[in-house]
């Protein structure tokens, strides 16, 4: 019994010396959006990110939320081609919330960001501006 985990772990080491697939460097992709999901009320309401700062968001979306409502903020970096970034979740206040034409603009403020949480913002905002974070 040994003897076969042996040749199985030889075998893979042999398959594991294989490069692996050449990815894109992120840098060199550009940011075209940020698409958010807002947990609120037992839903799931999507959206796009108008304006983001380390103390809050601005949102764009098809539902009104109640001023001073706490919501969990996915925001997911698109990239060119696509590509997307994994969702960074975020704990979020309602400070306003505007219609406009048939949208609601929604401005909201970062609360209880951790440390990590905190650099995470930094890291998107960096891409936001087209230049690697320097942490």
């Amino acid at each position: 019994m040994i003897r076969n985990v042996e040749s199985i772990v030889k075998r893979d080491a042999r398959v594991s010396t294989v490069p692996p697939p050449a990815f894109e460097d992120p840098y060199s992709l550009q940011v075209r959006a940020l698409r958010c999901a807002i947990a609120y009320d037992g839903d799931i309401v999507h959206g796009a990110c108008r304006d983001l700062s380390s103390g809050g968001v601005s949102l764009r979306c098809l539902q009104p939320l109640a001023i001073g409502a706490h919501v969990e903020v996915e925001l997911t970096r698109v990239f060119e081609g696509g590509h997307t970034s994994e969702a960074l979740p975020i704990t979020a206040e309602v400070v306003w919330c505007s219609q406009l034409r048939s949208e609601f603009q929604i401005g909201a403020k970062f609360v209880g960001l951790s440390e990590e949480t905190h650099g995470l913002v930094a890291v998107f905002l960096d891409f936001l501006d087209g230049a690697p974070a320097t942490n």
